[in-house]
């Protein structure tokens, strides 16, 4: 069986691990967004990274105006890895699009 630990101690590794981008990405928005908007670039950044968020197309739209539907797009073009289509990667960005939209 494999490690186990508290829901405390599950709560705070999920803070350790989540906080730094969620700071980058406070600090990289311009303009105000939901809280399901946030989570769902949290997410995003935390799966490609803030240096690709902060020069992703994705960003740039939501600082014009978070509510563009086309922004939901944006996300989807995320599903590539050295150049190939990964499910994985499709599987993901659509629940991060969804999440956006509930605004």
């Amino acid at each position: 069986m494999g490690d186990v630990i508290t829901q405390v101690e599950a709560d705070v590794l999920l803070t350790d691990t989540l906080g730094p981008f969620e700071e980058g990405v406070f600090k990289l928005l311009i303009k105000p967004v939901s809280q399901n908007q946030f989570d769902s670039i949290v997410s995003f950044a935390y799966n490609l990274g803030l240096g690709n968020l902060k020069k992703s197309t994705l960003l740039k739209k939501v600082n014009a105006n978070p509510a563009d539907s086309t922004i939901l797009a944006e996300f989807a073009k995320w599903n590539k890895a050295g150049g190939k289509v990964l499910a994985g990667l499709t599987l993901r960005r659509k629940p991060e699009a969804e999440l956006y939209s509930k605004g």
